[in-house]
């Protein structure tokens, strides 16, 4: 989570950063905070700033002093007042590691008096009994706690979780001012690669650079690909898109049926892979729209249990996609 980071150099975090601070409640008692954020957006730096805003003993005009006790521990990483958990998807945390949160901070004796700053990331991906965990230490602690919660979608969070907390949400920043944001730290040119790469990251800046510098080529390699789909069988399919890529394989799948259903609709300024027009006139003409719409809802149904489901069996999923892919392509 620490890293060498200036938050002003990302204009869609530090203006939130500055509403939160400028509140005036972030600091009051039971303050608890939950921040959605719809995409990629180094969410974890945001909170960082915020928690060492909120320890800082010797805020010199709502700035951090960089002198007090608690900023030299967090320059060191390790401040005994901050606490982390940290929640993935193969890594959730269960109702053992929510209770030692109490352990690890809460009963820290030679901290007791001081403020203390809690931070779980993907708060979605809890349990209810580490919701109810967590509520009852939110409710029943005296001591001075502001939890800080970030996910990114609010489905699975209990609206008693989120009464006790403010809400704050990081919105994509326009194409226009992510280009700005790229040519003022990266030097690149508008093009339509640029503005490809910006769409197929739905205005993620950082997944924007990622996929410029890292995944380009392999995208590029990918489309080319494609072009003899027509030829595949099958399992020619499924080895195209079982690779250490098969989610990227995935979404840019799903925005090329997209565009071909924008294409033929004729809303052509929504398309988003800009550079494969060509592909997608050749595909429009060749399989039938109505088995396009039913390929982008297989591919939305397949991405959304690969995310989501737990148990997965995977390799079955991928050879059903593959044979389906396979028979509408061809229109069988």
């Amino acid at each position: 989570m620490f890293n060498n980071f200036s938050l002003k150099d990302y204009p869609w975090l530090f203006d939130l950063y500055k509403k939160i601070i400028f509140s005036g409640k972030i600091k009051n008692k039971n303050f608890n905070l939950i921040i959605h954020s719809f995409y990629k957006s180094n969410v974890n730096n945001l909170v960082l700033y915020l928690s060492k805003w909120i320890l800082c003993t010797n805020l010199k005009f709502n700035k951090c002093c960089n002198s007090c006790c608690n900023c030299k521990l967090f320059k060191k990483k390790k401040n005994p007042n901050f606490y982390y958990l940290k929640c993935k998807k193969d890594l959730v945390p269960n109702i053992d590691d929510i209770k030692r949160i109490n352990l690890n901070l809460l009963n820290n004796l030679s901290y007791i008096n001081l403020q203390k700053v809690v931070y779980i990331s993907n708060f979605n991906l809890l349990s209810s009994l580490c919701f109810n965990s967590l509520l009852k230490i939110i409710e029943e602690y005296p001591y001075k706690i502001i939890f800080i919660f970030s996910c990114f979608n609010m489905f699975n969070i209990p609206s008693t979780i989120i009464s006790r907390c403010q809400y704050y949400k990081i919105f994509p920043p326009k194409e226009k001012n992510i280009i700005i944001w790229l040519n003022k730290y990266f030097s690149l040119n508008k093009n339509i690669e640029v503005i490809t790469s910006i769409r197929l990251s739905n205005n993620s800046p950082l997944l924007t650079i990622y996929l410029l510098k890292k995944m380009w080529v392999y995208r590029l390699n990918f489309l080319n690909k494609l072009n003899n789909l027509f030829n595949m069988n099958f399992l020619d399919i499924l080895n195209l898109l079982d690779n250490n890529f098969l989610n990227y394989n995935l979404d840019w799948l799903l925005f090329l049926f997209s565009d071909i259903i924008k294409y033929l609709l004729g809303i052509n300024k929504y398309i988003v892979n800009l550079d494969s027009i060509v592909l997608i006139d050749f595909y429009s003409k060749k399989i039938s729209i109505k088995n396009i719409f039913v390929i982008v809802n297989k591919l939305f149904i397949f991405i959304h249990d690969l995310n989501n489901v737990v148990y997965i069996n995977k390799n079955i999923y991928l050879y059903d996609l593959s044979f389906f892919l396979y028979s509408k392509v061809n229109n069988l």
